[in-house]
């Protein structure tokens, strides 16, 4: 498979599901990269004895100072692509992440307020949940 950059002048964001197995590599690569590779992670969440049989991808926009409730009924994964945001969950302290960091949402059950930290500029969150 190849994966190259449409654009000339966006970045493009590539981001690959690699469930863990040992003795494998995570990527191959055909020659060694020329250019330094930003190898941010999502972080690890458990999923002991839970076959995923898929995992849906949603990107949320907001305007400035919006907030989303996220109803979470299993785990997920994010991704800021754009701005900066605050995550709020009740009876935890609120957490601020920026363009390129990412986030874990709890486990089922939880509800969690996601808020566009600018009042100016827009923001962009991917998340990515197990089905």
């Amino acid at each position: 498979m190849r994966f190259d950059n449409a654009s000339a002048t966006e970045e493009a964001i590539f981001v690959d599901f690699n469930f863990e197995q040992t003795g494998e590599p995570f990527i191959v690569f055909e020659k060694p990269p020329v250019e330094a590779i930003d190898r941010r992670t999502l972080p690890t969440i458990k999923l002991s004895g839970k076959e995923v049989e898929k995992v849906n991808v949603f990107k949320t926009d907001l305007t400035p100072n919006e907030s989303i409730d996220v109803n979470n009924s299993e785990p997920a994964l994010g991704i800021v692509a754009q701005g900066v945001v605050t995550i709020r969950e009740k009876g935890k302290s609120a957490k601020t992440v920026v363009t390129g960091a990412t986030f874990a949402l709890p486990e089922a059950g939880s509800m969690v307020t996601i808020t566009n930290a600018s009042s100016e500029a827009p923001a962009k969150v991917i998340t990515f949940r197990v089905l």
